[in-house]
């Protein structure tokens, strides 16, 4: 049975620690690998107490107390190289989850200094993000390294690996998945939760993503107030919690919006969310594949969604892609699809069970 070592930065709430713990879960069910977890910081992470209770080891590298950042970054890769050499003689895979090249470097030089020699896997979710020019002087020495290298979408291995990965066949795509059946709507739910939120009597739009610029929530804020004007008795909800909470919020005061939009923070119960929303606005800047979007289509909801997602992200005819030059389009749509909630998508590559064979299958080849 392969053993495998899967390293991010920490197990708080987002895209790639949601995708780990759907991964987790499903392993739980099949047993046919091993699972541990590295994190490069050593605080308490959201989801650090479930791994534990299902049974899986979770290790923590010291963070660098340390404001110069290139005297950081070396006393970084010391001790996750001295980590490798002391305890990672019985795994067979390193898995590397990132957004961006500068990230992949110290694990790689780590694996080669301690000794270890594992097989790296380098998995790319994102299709964009900052620092772009280091982004892309790693990508070109990235090209060079002997790795394996996985995307959740085309544009994510564009974005890590090159556009020429799609015609050199260099890159596994591997969607990202989800529990499709926890995701499945039920009214009853939909009634609880509309109480629960003393929303019972309104059009409820819905969004969940962390608040970062990534999500461009000041599109969302501007729609939303575009919407209000002409449907007073509408809310929007929004799950989730971020670095740009405190000009969310100002802005939301600016607009006099504070009497119809909830900032609900994080929430482990998104799945009953979704039941209780009308309509789903998801307007990003950039994308690798959204598990949000892949939750909210499972659970029949109608999607307007910017129109630079990946196409493996759309599995339904429920997303409608929008530009996010004109608010007052997503407005004017918003009355278009409003309540036509279908029951739900089965699409089998949604599914975590798949994201979970396809994983199986290339560590087995490796």
């Amino acid at each position: 049975m392969k053993k495998v070592l899967h390293l991010v930065s920490a197990m708080n709430i987002g895209g790639i620690e949601t995708l780990l713990m759907n991964l987790l879960r499903e392993n739980c069910n099949q047993k046919l690998l091993k699972f541990e977890l590295l994190c490069l910081y050593d605080h308490e992470g959201v989801f650090d107490r479930e791994i534990k209770k299902l049974g899986y080891p979770i290790h923590k590298v010291k963070n660098p107390q340390i404001q110069i950042k290139g005297i950081r970054y070396l006393v970084r890769l010391s001790r996750l190289t001295k980590f490798l050499k002391t305890n990672m003689n019985d795994i067979d895979i390193i898995h590397i989850h990132i957004s961006s090249s500068i990230s992949a470097f110290i694990p790689i030089l780590a694996n080669k200094f301690s000794g270890v020699n594992k097989k790296i896997v380098i998995h790319s979710h994102n299709s964009d993000g900052g620092y772009k020019k280091l982004h892309y002087f790693g990508k070109e020495i990235l090209k060079k390294m002997d790795v394996v290298r996985v995307a959740c979408s085309q544009q994510a291995a564009d974005w890590l690996f090159g556009p020429e990965s799609e015609s050199k066949n260099k890159v596994h795509i591997i969607l990202n998945g989800i529990d499709t059946q926890k995701f499945k709507y039920s009214e009853s739910v939909r009634q609880r939760m509309r109480q629960e939120l003393n929303v019972d009597n309104k059009t409820v739009i819905g969004h969940v993503g962390r608040l970062a610029k990534q999500k461009n929530h000041g599109f969302l804020i501007e729609s939303c107030r575009l919407y209000h004007q002409t449907h007073p008795n509408s809310v929007l909800v929004i799950a989730g919690s971020g670095p740009e909470r405190n000009s969310i919020e100002k802005k939301i005061a600016n607009y006099s919006l504070n009497h119809c939009v909830m900032l609900l923070g994080d929430r482990n119960d998104i799945s009953d969310l979704l039941c209780a929303f009308d309509i789903f606005w998801f307007p990003s800047l950039y994308e690798g594949l959204s598990l949000s979007l892949l939750e909210a289509q499972s659970s029949g909801l109608q999607i307007l969604c910017t129109d630079n997602v990946s196409k493996e992200t759309v599995q339904s005819d429920r997303i409608h892609l929008l530009p996010i030059q004109d608010p007052k389009l997503w407005s004017l749509k918003t009355d278009q699809y409003i309540n036509k909630r279908t029951s739900g998508s089965n699409t089998c590559s949604m599914d975590i069970k798949n994201t979970y064979r396809e994983l199986v299958n290339l560590y087995h080849l490796l």
